[in-house]
């Protein structure tokens, strides 16, 4: 008799029964609440180009610091006090999305200096346009923008910190926009217009569509093909992780889940109901098991400006492509789908980490 899943431990693959070695498909598996208490709303936003302006390469991190200056500036109630030091942080929406305010009492957030920000920034990228070229006046670019946990109730104030972020110029040399479009992404990708007029800043709120973490997960495991044993994952930005504090060019299964893991246990234990119920230690035994079958990454090395620090920092990081194989990489498939809407490894708040799993 084959073995059932339980959800003891809370992870697809776990067996219980007669001991037998085949698993199941993801499809017969129940996930209650893996990952439903971890709600999103998924954004898109069209900038217009107001004059003609120069783009850096990579446009997450200059979105993230002008979103960031706009957002201060329209939504801080105590200006000149830092967030650290301000009596009202939890009611202001740019220190709950920029200075994360962590719980404390988290088991995962005791060696950590920051609580992992409600948000993430995703630039046009390499090809499209708005990434490295310059724009005529008129042209547009496009960049998502998901809203995590509390911070779905926020998008009122997102909006407005993109327009104060548009009038007050992007590029070194501060290049005019203006935002002219507005959408949502409902659980299937579909983008649902939130009626924006851009001549009197209107917005129509009810057409949003918060959807949860596990049914977007879902929606994105039915794509996929059953037994699954090989699949490749494609880095679209670049990827920054460290092991024992080295600066890694490529990855091996192992890590990856190790990282995946933590990222997705840290935003649900901030943003979400808490710690999600899995047991670590025998998810990473069956990690181990899965093989590198080919790599082709390349590191790139990269620095960035932070206005918030006042220095340049190194933001290398590693792009390209991995193939993995092995029996059980199928039970993994729910965590990869996670990644790839939270994305991986450190800068994932301005689009750095961002994959993608093809077969």
């Amino acid at each position: 008799m084959r073995g059932e899943y339980v959800m003891t431990d809370g992870w697809p693959g776990s067996r219980a029964g007669d001991g037998s070695e085949q698993r199941e498909s993801w499809r017969e598996v129940i996930l209650p609440g893996l990952f439903r208490d971890l709600p999103l709303l998924r954004l898109e936003f069209v900038l217009q180009a107001e004059e003609s302006v120069e783009l850096p390469s990579f446009l997450g991190s200059t979105l993230r610091g002008a979103f960031g200056h706009a957002l201060k500036r329209s939504a801080c109630q105590s200006s000149g006090t830092a967030c650290q030091t301000c009596s009202i942080p939890l009611s202001c929406w740019y220190g709950w999305l920029f200075e994360t305010v962590s719980p404390g009492n988290g088991s995962l957030l005791r060696d950590l200096q920051d609580a992992p920000r409600p948000f993430i920034l995703t630039p046009p990228l390499a090809g499209q346009v708005g990434s490295g070229q310059r724009l005529r006046k008129g042209e547009r670019v496009t960049f998502s923008m998901s809203l995590l946990g509390g911070a779905v109730n926020g998008l009122a104030f997102a909006v407005y910190g993109i327009e104060e972020m548009a009038r007050a110029g992007l590029g070194v040399r501060r290049g005019l926009f203006s935002l002219r479009e507005v959408f949502c992404l409902d659980v299937s990708g579909q983008r649902i217009s939130l009626g924006y007029n851009w001549r009197d800043r209107q917005l129509d709120l009810l057409k949003t569509e918060v959807v949860s973490l596990e049914d977007l997960v879902v929606g994105r495991l039915q794509l996929l093909p059953a037994g699954i044993d090989r699949l490749k994952v494609r880095f679209l930005t670049r990827a920054r992780i460290r092991v024992d504090g080295a600066l890694q060019d490529s990855i091996g299964f192992p890590d990856l889940i190790r990282f995946l893991w933590r990222r997705v246990s840290l935003l649900l234990e901030v943003h979400g109901s808490g710690h999600p119920p899995i047991n670590r230690n025998g998810m990473m035994g069956d990690a181990d098991a899965i093989r590198t079958l080919a790599s082709a990454t390349v590191r790139h090395d990269v620095w960035r400006s932070s206005n918030r620090q006042r220095r340049r920092l190194h933001q290398d990081g590693f792009l390209g492509e991995s193939i993995f194989e092995g029996e059980d990489l199928e039970s993994f498939l729910p965590l990869l789908a996670a990644g790839e809407l939270l994305h991986v490894g450190s800068g994932a708040t301005f689009g750095l980490g961002k994959y993608e799993i093809t077969i």
